[in-house]
């Protein structure tokens, strides 16, 4: 009769330990997702580049596994208060046209984008940006595949 009171007690406390794993497991899940996919501590930089003198920079955005650099500088822009402008060509994608006071077309000069000094040959809203990732705005004259 011992042996099987044991067994039973065993089990049973086998049975409690998976249940509270599972649970806890499922907390963290719950946690996490509540954070909006955002990479915990990974950040990106963004600079703005007005080509009169003027440079805006931002450090440390978080940033999330998911985010383009489109969705980056947009939020970057509606958080300051910054005039930000847009086409949105649908499957061909999104074309920043204004930034504050510098419109695409101006002075021949349109908004263009690096990221870590390189020119990516995807639109800013198809480009996920990783940690550590430096985005950098021009306005400047066209550079196109020369």
């Amino acid at each position: 009769m011992k042996k099987s009171s044991l067994y039973i007690s065993f089990v049973l406390v086998l049975v409690a330990g998976l249940f509270l794993g599972f649970l806890i497991g499922q907390s963290y899940t719950l946690n996490k997702g509540e954070t909006n996919n955002e990479v915990s501590g990974e950040i990106a930089s963004l600079m703005l580049d007005f080509a009169d003198g003027r440079v805006n920079t931002y450090n440390e955005i978080p940033i999330t596994q998911t985010d383009t650099v489109f969705e980056i500088t947009k939020r970057i822009a509606e958080e300051n208060n910054i005039e930000f402008a847009f086409d949105d060509y649908g499957d061909l994608g999104k074309l920043i046209s204004k930034i504050e006071d510098k419109e695409g077309g101006q002075e021949n000069k349109y908004w263009q984008y690096w990221v870590n000094n390189v020119s990516p040959s995807i639109g800013a809203d198809a480009y996920i940006v990783s940690p550590g990732d430096v985005i950098e705005w021009k306005f400047i004259q066209y550079i196109g595949d020369e």
